[in-house]
């Protein structure tokens, strides 16, 4: 049940990591970027509450 919303949360997080570590190969994390991995996030997170309502 919390499969999608910790998938969300990890790929964030190895997708961010880099680029604030400061490592050479990090991605470019422009304003485009950004905003469609906080759009992913919040549409995993409103997807679960869904089905989760659903399930009760």
């Amino acid at each position: 049940m919390y499969q999608i919303l910790f998938a969300a949360v990890a790929f964030t997080t190895l997708v961010c990591s880099p680029a604030l570590a400061g490592a050479g190969a990090a991605p470019e994390l422009d304003g485009g970027m950004l905003s469609s991995l906080a759009a992913a996030f919040t549409g995993c997170y409103a997807a679960f509450r869904v089905y989760s309502a659903k399930r009760k």
